[in-house]
Parts: C-alpha cells; sequence; structure tokens
C-alpha cells in the first residue's frame, strides 16, 4: 500500500473516531464509554483504534491538544505582542473555528468537566516559555480571557448571540489590553515596587 493511501485511511480512521466519540458524549455515555464502544459506533477494529490511541482518556487528551494546539498556533501567528495589528479578522477566525468545533469542543468539556477551557490555557502556557515574564504575563492574560469567553459561548452562557458580535467584542477588548501593555515598561509597576 503507498503511503498516499495509508494516509488517507489513517485520516479517515482518525475522524472517524473523533466523530463515534461525539456521537457517544451526545448520547449521555461520556463517563461509561469503552473502547469497544467508540470501535462499534465508529464500525472500526480495536487494533485500528490502537493505532492512533492508547485508551480513552488518550484520546479526550489528544483531541483536546490538538484544538488547542490549532488555536495557539493560529493566535501565535497573527497576534504578535510588540505591534499593532487589526484584531478582527483573527478573532472571527478563532470564533468561527470554535463555532465549527463545536460539537466537539461540548464533548470534550462533558468528558472532561474538571478540565474545560483551563486545559487548553495549560497546554497553551506549556507552548509559551520562551516569551520573557511580561509578554507570557499579557499572553497568559490573553488567551485565559479568549478561551474563557469562547467556553463561556461553547456552553451556552451568552444566549444565542452569534459568534461573530463576540468575535468582534473580543478582538476591541483583547486589542485594549495589548495597546495597554505596549505602554508599559518591563518593570513592575512602581506602585508594587519596594522603594
Amino acid at each position: 500500500m503507498d503511503s498516499g493511501k495509508r494516509n488517507r485511511n489513517a485520516t479517515r480512521s482518525l475522524r472517524l473516531i473523533e466523530e463515534a466519540f461525539v456521537r457517544l458524549v451526545k448520547q449521555g455515555r461520556a463517563e461509561d464509554m469503552t473502547v469497544a464502544m467508540i470501535c462499534r459506533e465508529a464500525d472500526i477494529n480495536r487494533s485500528t483504534f490502537y493505532a492512533h490511541y492508547d485508551n480513552i482518556e488518550d484520546l479526550r487528551m489528544k483531541l483536546m491538544q490538538q484544538m488547542t494546539d490549532r488555536i495557539i498556533d493560529y493566535a501565535c501567528e497573527h497576534i504578535p505582542l510588540d505591534n499593532n495589528v487589526d484584531l478582527a479578522p483573527v478573532m472571527l477566525e478563532l470564533g468561527r473555528y470554535f463555532d465549527r468545533n463545536l460539537p466537539l469542543y461540548r464533548a470534550l468539556v462533558v468528558a472532561l468537566p474538571t478540565e474545560n477551557g483551563m486545559s487548553m490555557r495549560n497546554m497553551a502556557l506549556t507552548r509559551m516559555r520562551e516569551l520573557s515574564p511580561w509578554e507570557l504575563v499579557t499572553f497568559d492574560f490573553v488567551i485565559a480571557a479568549v478561551l474563557g469567553v469562547l467556553h463561556g459561548w461553547a456552553i451556552g452562557e451568552y444566549g444565542d448571540m452569534p459568534i461573530d458580535e463576540l468575535s468582534l467584542q473580543l478582538a476591541d477588548y483583547v486589542g485594549g489590553v495589548l495597546r495597554a501593555d505596549r505602554g508599559m515598561s518591563s518593570e513592575p509597576h512602581r506602585a508594587i515596587r519596594d522603594d
């Protein structure tokens, strides 16, 4: 079998597993989900599942990591911490990504209730250790806020607010934070320093 066909088959298998996971969570099976249930739902054999994942927890964490990586890669590429940029297109794309992946995100929130949006923040922070301490504070503040708001939207805390409207509001907030941060020095605020 050529490598192109193998890659297509692997991609198809991963998609089937993800879709089966989402369907089972929607059916209320998050707590008692088994590999056998996923394999039946995805119409794959167990060896196909185990070729990609060690167990259900590994599947959950890899799906969350995959979603986090996509969001962080996009944010890091398009939200520079050191210059002005129109954040509206960036936040619109992040919001639309969340919207396109809403069933998966909601399934992960149900399957990982103690983790929810904060696990995405923690995964993101582990990738950002090359930033200076003050850049890390800014990044942490912005990413925690954006992910927290997107999490709230995903679980319905904002009613039926359209994602584009929410994204544009986030662009204004994040832009204000980044503009304010650029005016700060690399030293702690004078009011909290011991002089």
